[in-house]
């Protein structure tokens, strides 16, 4: 997290609240949030000091008096990154991590059902997208 701020002889004009560094799973909201001094200010936001896309489907950023705040719907791996809030000479920044989803040996033990081939028989088995898989082998198959 970097924070930097300005002052002038009649009013500091500076991040009073800054970003904050974050670590969220695949699929989660992430919401980013600083604030300005002064209200009414509009911030650019950056990913990686590249000017951010704003979809204003997955990704919003809303003004609301001094509050800034930048929201990703649903986080995925390709939203990891520093992201940084910029008025003027003025930033915050911090960084976002996204950790991808992994399934347990438990629960992958749990979907998996044995089978058996019988010799010399065919079968056609469907999978749950309903595709359809031949198997023609010298062995047995038993559900």
């Amino acid at each position: 997290m970097e924070c930097c701020a300005c002052y002038n002889a009649v009013e500091p004009l500076m991040f009073t609240q800054c970003l904050e560094d974050m670590t969220v799973n695949c699929a989660e909201r992430v919401k980013l949030t600083c604030e300005l001094s002064k209200p009414r200010l509009s911030v650019q936001w950056k990913k990686d000091g590249q000017q951010l896309y704003i979809d204003n489907d997955r990704v919003t950023a809303d003004c609301n008096g001094r509050l800034h705040q930048l929201v990703i719907k649903h986080a995925d791996l390709d939203d990891a990154g520093e992201y940084t809030a910029v008025y003027n000479h003025l930033f915050t920044t911090a960084t976002l991590t996204v950790l991808s989803k992994s399934i347990s040996s438990s629960a992958l033990l749990l979907t998996l059902r044995p089978i058996l081939l019988h010799f010399r028989t065919s079968y056609t088995l469907k999978n749950k997208a309903q595709n359809v898989q031949k198997f023609k082998k010298d062995f047995a198959l038993r559900q």
